[in-house]
Parts: structure tokens; sequence; C-alpha cells
């Protein structure tokens, strides 16, 4: 049970009987009458203060709850993303994809790019815009060789993304 209850509940049991011993004196014969009525008072004073505590203790409670659990971060990406078929593969960065096309150009011997520092991120975005999906972008920015129905489509895009990065032919 969370404590704030706890104790609300402890002090209107309190409060209540307060109000009871209070009230009773009042009407006992042969006493002073003014301890029972400072009673009362302080006894209704006390309830109403510990209901509005209780209240706003609650609305704070809920709203913070409400809060939380409505998403803080929306997509800043301007680009539409397809979404993945492929479980548990992301989309890697335009980074990581120049880097992957990088090795793949130097593993098959190509060079010619390295004096163009542009070249490579450019590619990486490129490609990162492009329809290929996210495990073979994945395996492109992993240095692997796309493999399956998209290969075609990859040779088409490193054509078209040398064109337009203004790498040499």
């Amino acid at each position: 049970m969370h404590p704030i209850l706890v104790t609300f509940v402890l002090g209107a049991l309190v409060l209540i009987a307060a109000f009871v011993v209070s009230l009773v004196a009042v009407f006992r014969r042969n006493t002073a009458k003014w301890p029972s009525i400072v009673g009362i008072c302080l006894s209704i004073i006390g309830g109403i203060v510990g209901a509005v505590v209780f209240t706003v203790v609650l609305l704070v409670t809920l709203t913070t709850a409400i809060i939380e659990s409505v998403p803080s971060a929306f997509p800043t990406s301007a680009v539409s993303e397809e979404p993945s078929t492929d479980a548990g593969v992301g989309r890697p960065s335009p980074e990581e994809i120049g880097r992957g096309v990088q090795t793949i150009f130097h593993d098959r011997g190509d060079t010619s790019q390295d004096g163009d520092p542009e070249f490579f991120p450019c590619m990486g975005q490129f490609f990162y815009d492009s329809d290929l999906s996210d495990r073979a972008l994945q395996t492109m920015a992993e240095a692997g060789d796309i493999t399956g129905p998209e290969r075609e489509r990859a040779e088409e895009l490193t054509r078209a993304g040398k064109v337009a990065c203004g790498g040499q032919q």
C-alpha cells in the first residue's frame, strides 16, 4: 500500500476520533466547554486541510502517470522510411553505410574515389534514402555482399549513386 494513502487513512481516523471525543465533551456537565469547542474546530480544519492535500497529491500523481505514458520523442527525420519486415534488424545510419561502401570499393580494388572526402558519406546517404531493405543496408554497412533479389537493385543504385555523388566512372 502506498505510504501517502496509509498516512491519510490513519490521519482521518485520528481526526474522526478527536471530533467524536470533542463532541462528547461539549455535552458533559460540569466541565469547561472551550477545550472541546477548540477540539471540534481543529478536527474540522484538519479534515479540510487533509482532504485538500490528498486531492492535490492524487491529481499530481495521476497527471504524472498520464504524462509519462505519452511518448516524449517524436521522429525528427524528414526521410520517410519504409517499415522493416526484418525482425531485429534496424536501418543503419548513413555514416555506417558510407563506411561499408568504402570498404566494399577498397575490397574490389577501387580507390579512385578516395580523393573526395564527401563521396562515401554522400553514397551512404544515397543508399539510406533508397528503397533497399534494412537488412540489405545492414549487410552493406558491414561491407558484406548483398544476395538475392536486391543484388541487382543495389548494383543499379551504386551506378546512380556514383553519378549523383560526383564520383569517377
